[in-house]
């Protein structure tokens, strides 16, 4: 608003151009779902501080509502980051390990079905086997009575 006049031109081209970077910076960070949820505010001064930069104690940008964050907020930042970036890492791991032991078990399961169709092809098999030898020695066995008589 500082940047603008009564009929929202831009007083300068330096500050059309820095905006226009932001908006650029912000949409590209939307787009790439960088911050969880969208937050506008957040997203924007991320974009704002890529753009025009910052550094210790001092943000540039009167009014862009961005506070900058001493040593010790900031540490406490970066120890938390690292704790949940370590969090996520475990999780990933574990994650990985059931995927193997889903993959194994499916191998089983593979190998199992296998050999069941197998050992009921086989039973089949037997059966017939059966079957026809047992019909053999009735037939035979009607044969020799047919001849007796």
């Amino acid at each position: 608003m500082t940047h603008t006049n009564s009929n929202g031109e831009w007083v300068n081209d330096a500050s059309k151009e820095v905006h226009t970077k932001v908006e650029e910076a912000r949409l590209e960070l939307a787009a790439a779902e960088y911050v969880e949820g969208g937050d506008k505010d957040m997203l924007a001064n991320i974009a704002f501080k890529s753009v025009v930069g910052e550094r210790s104690g001092y943000s540039r940008g009167l009014g862009a509502g961005i506070k900058p964050q001493k040593g010790k907020a900031v540490t406490g930042i970066h120890e938390e980051l690292k704790k949940e970036c370590e969090k996520r890492h475990d999780i990933e791991m574990k994650l990985k390990d059931v995927e193997t032991q889903l993959q194994e078990e499916r191998k089983m399961r593979e190998e199992m079905t296998t050999k069941f169709e197998e050992s009921q092809r086989q039973i089949g098999e037997e059966m017939e086997k059966r079957v026809e030898a047992k019909m053999a020695t009735m037939f035979r066995q009607m044969l020799n009575f047919q001849v007796s008589i």
